[in-house]
C-alpha cells in the first residue's frame, strides 16, 4: 500500500503518530482544519501498511484525542477500551516504523431515493473489507 493509493481515495495526510516512550501513544494533527471535520474516514498507515481504518461521526480531532488517550491508558496497564494486546501491537509497529501517519477525508455525500446522507460508515466498511487491516477488530458494519 502506498501513500498514492490513499490519495487516490481522496485522502490527505493530516497527522503523524508517535511513540515518545513505551507508554505513550501520540497523534499530532498537523492539518488543523481537519480536526473540525465530522463524518470522516481515517486510515492509520505505518510504513506502507494500513494498520487500521475507522470513521468518526463527531469531530475528527476529538476522535484522534480519544485514540491517544485510550491506547496510552492500555500501554500503562490502566482501564481502557483498547485491549492490552492491541496497545502492544501499536507499540511494536510504531517502534518498527519509527512512527506512522494518519490520512483522512470527509465522507462522500450520496443521494438515493430515500434521501441524501454521508456515507462514512459504508465507505469505512468497503475499505476494511478491501484492505483487511490487522488492527481492526471488526471486519464490517
Amino acid at each position: 500500500m502506498s501513500h498514492s493509493k490513499l490519495v487516490s481515495y481522496g485522502m490527505t495526510r493530516i497527522a503523524r503518530i508517535e511513540l515518545p516512550d513505551d507508554r505513550t501513544f501520540s497523534i499530532v494533527i498537523e492539518e488543523e482544519h481537519a480536526a473540525a471535520w465530522e463524518k470522516a474516514i481515517y486510515v492509520f498507515l505505518l510504513g506502507d501498511e494500513i494498520k487500521r481504518i475507522g470513521s468518526s461521526k463527531g469531530r475528527l480531532g476529538g476522535r484522534m484525542k480519544s485514540w491517544s488517550r485510550d491506547v496510552t491508558a492500555a500501554l500503562r496497564g490502566e482501564k481502557s477500551p483498547t485491549p492490552e494486546w492491541e496497545a502492544a501491537a501499536w507499540r511494536d509497529c510504531l517502534k518498527e516504523h519509527n512512527g506512522g501517519e494518519v490520512y483522512a477525508r470527509v465522507a462522500t455525500i450520496v443521494t438515493t431515493p430515500i434521501g441524501t446522507f454521508e456515507a462514512y460508515m459504508d465507505e469505512e466498511s468497503v475499505l476494511i473489507n478491501r484492505h483487511r487491516p490487522p488492527l481492526n477488530r471488526h471486519k464490517n458494519r
